[in-house]
């Protein structure tokens, strides 16, 4: 049974990423497991997938609350897939719902080729653009806007 906790940096060291992972990491220059504890950092929100006492995911959000908008992340590893695509989505979109109280407006890129998050994204709920090339990488724009009446004029 997969169970949710509190983020720590021990995760960070102890999440093994699959070879998509490596590679989207390795496209922009960095070892996966240290982008990953950049992100655990500056997070204001943060939680772990632990499955047979092992990481197999990490997600969470940073950004600054008077920009409104806030950069979600979402890390598998190996043994995610031991997880039913149906429950994991479940948890993500509840956990998105946590980040929308936090940041009305969530926004970050994923690679184009990495058809896995993709789909993940979408079955979320988020809006993905077309593919954009930034910094010699074809990119994906995804985003989820929370309209609200709460700010009348």
């Amino acid at each position: 049974m997969v169970e949710i906790v509190d983020s720590t940096a021990k995760h960070t060291k102890e999440l093994i990423f699959d070879e998509q992972s490596k590679i989207e990491a390795n496209a922009v220059g960095l070892d996966p497991n240290k982008i990953l504890f950049q992100l655990y950092r500056k997070a204001c929100y943060r939680k772990t997938a632990i499955l047979d006492n092992i990481p197999v995911a990490m997600w969470g959000i940073h950004g600054t609350p008077i920009s409104l908008i806030g950069n979600p992340y979402f890390e598998t590893g190996l043994g995610i897939e031991k997880i039913p695509k149906i429950r994991l989505i479940k948890i993500y979109k509840q956990e998105i719902e946590v980040m929308r109280k936090l940041f009305p407006v969530l926004l970050n890129y994923v690679q184009d080729h990495h058809h896995k998050a993709i789909s993940a994204l979408k079955s979320a709920g988020f809006e993905i653009s077309d593919p954009e090339f930034i910094d010699g990488s074809w990119y994906r724009k995804y985003q989820l806007i929370t309209k609200s009446n709460s700010w009348e004029l």
